[in-house]
């Protein structure tokens, strides 16, 4: 379950918004979605904990802007699998 969290109008932080969909048919039928950040945070500052909590994704800076590189690992991303041979680059991994 990825987690996106939500406020709800009861100022209480949800996972999702499927799990305060549940909350509002089990428990509380005024329960609505505020908006779709963490309780008490501002979307600057959301965006920034979502950064930090992805640490398989690294951010670069390239020719002034900002780019991010997915690193799932050797054999999903075909740039860092190791290929049989000598290596044509003047650098090690």
């Amino acid at each position: 379950m990825h987690y996106t969290p939500v406020c709800g109008n009861n100022n209480r932080t949800y996972h999702n918004y499927c799990i305060l969909r549940c909350m509002r048919i089990r428990v509380n039928r005024t329960l609505e979605m505020a908006h779709r950040w963490e309780c008490g945070t501002t979307p600057d500052e959301q965006k920034a904990l979502d950064l930090a909590d992805e640490p398989w994704r690294m951010f670069i800076e390239i020719d002034g802007g900002v780019s991010s590189i997915d690193r799932r690992g050797p054999g999903r991303d075909p740039s860092c699998e190791k290929r049989p041979g000598k290596s044509t680059n003047d650098w090690a991994v």
